[in-house]
């Protein structure tokens, strides 16, 4: 499309091409609203912002004007804060309600977010559904997987796409169909967005492929997932891209939801081979977080060991792979640091693997 963009999200913002950090997902209200008005200055068409159920809970958005929101999907996170999975739906589906008027994109392969349609519809929104289901208004009929791009055959309003774009995964075939109903919304065209999809950038820290000169023919990914939901997809992601095994490298943060580091140890059973390690353990004891973890690994260690150091745990993890194995670095994703005690240090998911393979195969 060419349009100048902004971008609001985890991994930071984004205007026109230039990166700034955030510490929130989506800013304080006074700071979001700064940082569209420096967007509006540099002649921003269009900006693209991740909305968290914390900003919508504290009215950080109250009266921001969306011309689409969309949602993807909803798994175990922040009960922290919202202590229930009932409250982070109603949180979350705050910016799908009146107070929020504007053409809506759901994903309807959660029982979320068929909950979420029936709202939407009984408020007479204008919606297009996405999904795995053959009922959703944009659905794949076929999805070819490699270690860098994928092929995906996309039915949009009855009308079939068969592209490739450079991302990888079955979350990010879901991606793509949010983006493509996005599109839509906006009124541009099927070919459009197809050719923009095409040449979607990847994202730092969301399977992101650690590319050295020597690898030892061993794939390595580094991801965000610090979730069952979203470890298990991780997980299932990388395992489609082998014939061999996977391996994968993982921790809980500290001071945060407590509940569901078991499930997370249950979740990462899901590959050939684990390392449980050190996440940023914060205030809480680092050994303490694991003990958590390995709770829902059941007793047997055949196919998971402790190593609390996370650069020795990501050294170990390549030094087990044999050629052709993947390995997944899961948590910490684009973050450059960790954070120990009350003291935030330099480290580099990314930047470790890709010493340590050099290291071995260099």
């Amino acid at each position: 499309m060419g349009l100048r963009t902004g971008l609001i999200g985890t991994t930071g913002t984004e205007i026109c091409g230039q990166h700034y950090p955030s510490e929130h997902t989506t800013p304080e209200s006074p700071d979001l609203q700064k940082l569209f008005a420096q967007m509006r200055d540099e002649k921003c068409a269009v900006v693209a912002m991740e909305v968290s159920s914390h900003a919508l809970d504290l009215k950080r958005v109250w009266d921001t004007n969306f011309a689409v929101t969309a949602f993807t999907n909803l798994t175990q996170d922040h009960l922290d804060y919202h202590k229930t999975f009932e409250s982070y739906f109603d949180a979350k589906a705050k910016l799908f309600s009146s107070n929020y008027p504007a053409k809506r994109v759901i994903n309807i392969d959660s029982e979320w977010g068929k909950k979420l349609l029936q709202r939407c519809v009984s408020q007479h929104d204008e919606v297009i559904t996405t999904g795995f289901d053959k009922a959703a208004l944009i659905h794949p009929t076929h999805i070819e997987y490699s270690h860098d791009s994928t092929t995906v055959t996309l039915v949009a309003r009855g009308k079939t796409h068969t592209f490739t774009y450079p991302l990888v995964g079955r979350f990010n075939v879901e991606n793509i169909m949010t983006a493509f109903g996005i599109g839509l919304q906006l009124g541009w065209s099927s070919e459009s967005i197809v050719q923009g999809l095409m040449s979607a950038p990847s994202i730092p820290g969301r399977i992101q492929r650690v590319k050295t000169e020597h690898d030892g023919d061993i794939a390595v990914y580094v991801d965000y997932a610090h979730t069952p939901d979203a470890l298990a997809k991780a997980i299932s992601c990388v395992k489609a891209l082998t014939d061999n095994n996977a391996l994968v490298v993982f921790g809980c943060g500290g001071d945060r939801d407590s509940s569901k580091r078991p499930l997370m140890g249950a979740a990462a059973l899901a590959a050939d081979y684990a390392i449980v390690t050190s996440d940023n353990p914060r205030t809480e004891d680092p050994i303490a977080i694991i003990d958590d973890i390995v709770e829902g690994m059941g007793a047997g260690t055949d196919h998971y060991c402790v190593e609390s150091d996370r650069k020795a745990a990501i050294a170990l993890a390549l030094e087990k792979a044999c050629p052709g194995d993947v390995v997944l670095i899961a948590g910490k994703g684009h973050e450059d640091y960790q954070i120990l005690g009350t003291e935030k240090v330099h480290f580099s998911d990314f930047e470790v693997a890709a010493a340590e393979l050099e290291r071995l195969f260099g």
